[in-house]
């Protein structure tokens, strides 16, 4: 089976033992997704993509993960035993140094040989050290470009001090020269000298004192 097409997506966390997610094709007709770049003991392999094995609660059928131990469904408490021989998925096997483990996950799609493993495993790792010499790259491009997402993050963080500064409130108006309220306002002169022809007070009435 020819390998058409391996895609990368790293995972940005360095110290994270996963390093990446595989989408592989075959024979351009058929896709994989989800296999993970994982770094061990021995140094970088794929875990093909999996799902965890559940067992059933014996008193309202719930399914729980085997690590579980209350139900999810009537909060039962689940016992031990789901994992042991005879206890149905999940039941352990021989380990390292004689040592029994449970197996927790079952692979969704797998190789059923070695040889068909090693090649798909070579060239995903293959591609990974291609992605992951090109990242730093990358990131210094987006960086310098703005669109790595640090301008966006910026603009936000600085937009609550930019809110909380008020905005200087305009000056009142003035009436204007010709306003109404002005034309019904009458000067009255103090002394009167002006109002009356002959310099006569306004308040006078004629008559002599």
């Amino acid at each position: 089976m020819e390998i058409t097409e391996v895609r990368i997506r790293l995972v940005r966390s360095p110290d994270e033992r996963l390093k990446a997610f595989a989408t592989v094709t075959f024979e351009r007709a058929f896709v994989v997704r989800d296999i993970k770049v994982v770094d061990g003991p021995s140094g970088l392999f794929i875990a093909m993509p999996s799902r965890k094995l559940v067992s059933r609660c014996p008193r309202c059928g719930e399914k729980n993960h085997l690590r579980a131990k209350y139900c999810n469904g009537c909060g039962s408490r689940l016992g031990v035993t789901r994992a042991r021989p005879g206890g149905g998925p999940g039941s352990p096997g021989d380990g390292a140094n004689g040592r029994q483990r449970v197996r927790l996950h079952v692979d969704i799609a797998h190789p059923i040989h070695a040889k068909c493993r090693e090649e798909i495993q070579k060239a995903v790792l293959e591609a990974y050290e291609r992605e992951a010499a090109r990242a730093p790259h990358r990131r210094e491009r987006e960086r310098a470009a703005g669109t790595d997402g640090t301008t966006a993050r910026r603009e936000h963080a600085d937009a609550p001090a930019r809110a909380a500064v008020p905005e200087s409130a305009p000056p009142p108006e003035l009436p204007a020269a010709d306003d109404p309220l002005d034309a019904e306002i009458e000067e009255v002169p103090v002394d009167g000298s002006d109002a009356v022809p002959g310099g006569a007070s306004p308040w006078d009435d004629g008559n002599p004192a």
